[in-house]
């Protein structure tokens, strides 16, 4: 969250990383319309799931189905769309913002060639660019850090969105949406769409649905359901994902580095965001650890990284 805070630029979200600040009771306060504080644990993880839910472009179906997964808490189809409209609109727009440019950015590389950034402030701080490689086969992501992304043979298509109405399993008012090529016929769409909208325990209605025209972006990878080989289509969403876990990536890379380069410490390994390693006991202090972790590489300026750290005999989660 706070990696996509600065690449978002987004001064609101920062704000909220300062000491004295709880980024989940803010979120928590803004849905209940209530001051919200850690004791109110209930109100507190729901603005939790909000930040960490939404930051990569989820809708409110799926944030209701997330929710319903992990908490095993049904909420109105209302509540869910008045959350992903705070945490857009009115808390955090300079992320959806960073969805948008992003996408517009990777597709204008791919199409028109050159180099195109996008996100940070308006220094530039924070921003990423897209361009293609010599030979094209490849669309790169170039990070903050300096280090590239890569995505193999990346194609732009025209693609249309059909909007179909629907009820849901309660019978409540929504909508399936199905992508497909242009020359696709309607009744092969509509077929389509019933079966998406069987999955996801929707009915479609009647009524012809709206269209939408617009560019696509895929590339060549893994499935990540089927774990084949094929054709991947992405959105802006995603591509933030992408490069805000790189980044975060080099963030602890660059620590780990530290710790193993000092001869008091054993470097052992990482999972996700920790880092473990060995050392005599009474080397250092806890905090004196944590303020290796902690140091702001020189391509962060204004990156609020911080760090929690235990000493133990054995490793524990």
């Amino acid at each position: 969250v706070r990696k996509l805070a600065w690449l978002s630029g987004c001064a609101a979200m920062l704000a909220k990383f300062v000491p004295g600040q709880d980024i989940y009771c803010d979120m928590a306060t803004s849905i209940y319309g209530r001051l919200i504080i850690k004791s109110d644990k209930l109100e507190r993880n729901m603005g939790k799931k909000t930040i960490l839910g939404l930051g990569y472009a989820m809708g409110w179906e799926k944030f209701q189905a997330t929710v319903w997964a992990e908490e095993g808490i049904w909420l109105d189809d209302e509540f869910c769309q008045r959350v992903v409209h705070i945490y857009r609109k009115d808390k955090y727009p300079e992320v959806p913002t960073l969805w948008r440019d992003s996408e517009k950015a990777a597709i204008a590389a791919v199409v028109e060639g050159g180099e195109h950034y996008c996100g940070g402030d308006a220094y530039g701080i924070g921003s990423v660019s897209y361009f293609m490689s010599d030979d094209r086969n490849f669309l790169h992501c170039r990070l903050p850090s300096g280090r590239l992304l890569a995505y193999l043979y990346p194609q732009v298509r025209q693609r249309v969105t059909y909007r179909f109405a629907a009820l849901n399993e309660r019978g409540r008012p929504c909508t399936v949406s199905f992508p497909a090529k242009k020359k696709v016929p309607q009744h092969q769409v509509r077929w389509h769409a019933e079966k998406l909208a069987e999955k996801q325990r929707k009915k479609l209605l009647p009524d012809p649905p709206e269209s939408f025209v617009s560019p696509h972006l895929s590339f060549m990878g893994r499935d990540i359901f089927t774990k084949k080989w094929k054709r991947v289509g992405t959105h802006g969403g995603s591509l933030v994902e992408n490069y805000d876990q790189a980044s975060s990536r080099d963030l602890l890379a660059e620590a780990m580095l530290r710790v193993d380069q000092m001869d008091e410490f054993d470097l052992l390994l990482s999972i996700h965001d920790e880092v473990i390693a060995e050392a005599k006991i009474g080397t250092c202090m806890v905090k004196e650890f944590e303020d290796i972790m902690s140091i702001v590489p020189i391509w962060a300026p204004g990156m609020p990284i911080t760090a929690e750290g235990w000493i133990g005999p054995r490793l524990r989660k």
